[in-house]
């Protein structure tokens, strides 16, 4: 079996493993990104399709039914469930019947009807169910209009917003082209940028901003951000605010010194991370406030949820009434909070803010500065964190040990929490290695030492708030890991196995180890999803966002 059939078959038999216990949206959230690595796996159509109709929505259904049925028309699996998906359509629809040829005419074209359908397919191939092939010619048209042009560069100016309307079909005629080229390598780069216009529209929750947008807006005066960040260094392995990539789009970052009165007319808008955290930074905010210029709240992780042990706790927990009172109205004073996680976002939601996410992002540079590694011999499985999660690896402890004992060839890496590495003391020193994390690049470094990473976390308020940060850092890496359910490792999901059980963890920790091609597999794809969180990206977010919130204001 090769690389690709393995890593195929092992991530559906996760995803029926939660069909047999009954975890249908778990088990959705598996088949759904098989597919958009997979797109011609009918039996992963099939699947949801099944998980919908058993859901009863047999019209989303029918619509993955029909997307099978397009790959192989004669496959009597596929037409058996179409029959039955028909069934329950009319059924629903007040017993209305019509000819079967008629039916399944009029299936065909569902996913392109239905708003339902096609939101959904978008949502699991990260891309809308399908470019028309209307625009596509249009494309096809416009580019050879250009090309046979006197004035290729003036024909351009002419037509920019058509060009700017047109680009996914314009990235779809190119990727056709490489693929008839045979060049499979272009092609998949050329969907990454496809895939990564469509993260914005994720990432915002409307349409689909023009690519030229930016350069209109850097068209504008450069922006002066009050950038109030009392706790720099507070101890998160959480992503952080792209500064030195903002600075490069015209923003200009003040920071002001603990006891400076700053003169807010000179400012645009305010960007506050963590404030709450110092006194002398909310008589800022407050300020600004009044002064009715914009603010943006940057949070990391929900710090009404911190556990007391964690080592942020004694900086930005809520464990007395001024703080607690400061995080309350730092989050009333802000017209927008932006975090990390979907999670966090809806936590914030149900309280009525103004939430926008902006998730981690890839920075290639934080690798490649870091400490060079010493070639081992050794298949090292590992932990990374600063604390706080103690009682989360304790829970996994025995599956961990048990696969130390059965293969001597591998060994434990645990970096910056030296409790956590305490856990394991029942191991000789030769079998385990502790890893102090003081600087950015210690980060870096233990990352590199190790062929597995471990993510266990407790189904706890804080731990569903934290961002994918850690798996996104290992699939930069090529690293597959091995994670609890958490919402992060869900959505995620490329580049690694989640286990809902100890029994779960003991089988694919032990799996990870024996199957070299596998860690492979799941280390490319975590990789390949990590071609979608570039730096510049995110960069580019921040900034129609600061944008954004000022143009907000003065309306």
């Amino acid at each position: 079996m090769d690389t690709k059939s393995a890593d195929l078959a092992q991530r559906k038999a996760v995803g029926k493993q939660h069909l047999e216990a009954n975890r249908i949206e778990q088990a959705i959230q598996v088949f759904a990104q098989i597919l958009r690595e997979y797109p011609a796996d009918i039996e992963s159509y099939l699947i949801l399709g099944d998980c919908y109709l058993a859901d009863g929505d047999p019209d989303t259904a029918l619509a993955f039914y029909t997307q099978a049925q397009q790959l192989d028309p004669q496959d009597s699996r596929v037409l058996r469930r179409i029959n039955l998906a028909q069934v329950e359509v009319n059924l629903g629809e007040g017993g209305k019947t019509m000819p079967l040829a008629a039916e399944m005419t009029a299936s065909a074209s569902l996913a392109m009807r239905s708003k339902q359908v096609a939101d959904l397919l978008e949502r699991l191939a990260n891309r809308p169910s399908a470019i028309s092939e209307a625009d596509v010619q249009r494309a096809a048209k416009l580019l050879e209009e250009i090309l046979h042009s006197p004035h290729p560069a003036l024909k351009v100016a002419e037509r920019l917003d058509e060009i700017d309307e047109l680009i996914p079909a314009l990235l779809e005629l190119n990727i056709r082209q490489a693929r008839q080229d045979g060049r499979e390598d272009l092609a998949i780069g050329l969907e990454n940028l496809l895939q990564n216009i469509y993260l914005q529209k994720e990432v915002h929750g409307d349409a689909v901003e023009s690519l030229t947008a930016t350069t209109s807006e850097l068209a504008e005066e450069p922006l002066r951000i009050l950038w109030i960040d009392p706790l720099p260094d507070l101890p998160l392995i959480a992503p952080k605010v792209p500064i030195a990539k903002l600075s490069e789009l015209d923003c200009q970052f003040v920071r002001l010194s603990p006891n400076q009165v700053p003169d807010l007319k000179g400012f645009d808008v305010v960007l506050a991370v963590h404030p709450h955290g110092d006194p002398g930074s909310m008589e800022w905010l407050a300020a600004a406030h009044g002064a009715k210029l914009p603010i943006l709240l940057y949070l990391e992780a929900d710090f009404e949820q911190i556990p007391l042990q964690h080592p942020a706790f004694e900086l930005v927990g809520l464990n007395n009434p001024a703080r607690a009172k400061a995080y309350s109205a730092a989050c009333w004073l802000a017209d927008r909070i932006v975090v990390p996680s979907e999670a966090f976002a809806n936590t914030l939601r149900q309280a009525n803010f103004q939430v926008t996410v902006i998730p981690p992002a890839w920075d290639t540079d934080d690798l490649s500065n870091s400490k060079p590694v010493r070639p081992r011999h050794t298949l090292n499985i590992g932990w990374i964190g600063l604390g706080g999660e103690l009682e989360d690896v304790f829970q996994v402890k025995r599956m961990i040990v048990r696969v130390l004992r059965e293969f001597p060839h591998v060994r434990l890496v645990i970096a910056g929490d030296v409790e956590v590495y305490q856990l394991f003391d029942s191991l000789p020193e030769s079998r385990r290695i502790f890893l102090p994390i003081i600087e950015a690049e210690d980060y870096w470094y233990a990352l590199k030492q190790m062929d597995v990473l471990l993510l266990p976390l407790r189904n706890t308020p804080f731990n569903n708030s934290l961002s994918e940060k850690r798996l996104m850092d290992a699939g930069g890496r090529g690293i597959p890991w091995l994670a609890s359910p958490s919402p992060a490792a869900v959505n995620w999901a490329s580049g690694g196995l989640i286990a809902h059980s100890l029994d779960e963890w003991h089988t694919y920790l032990r799996q990870l180890v024996l199957d070299n091609d596998l860690r492979v597999s799941l280390g490319n794809a975590g990789g390949r999803q990590v071609q979608l969180r570039s730096l510049n990206l995110q960069s580019r977010l921040w900034y129609h966002l600061l944008r954004e919130t000022i143009h907000g204001k003065k309306r």
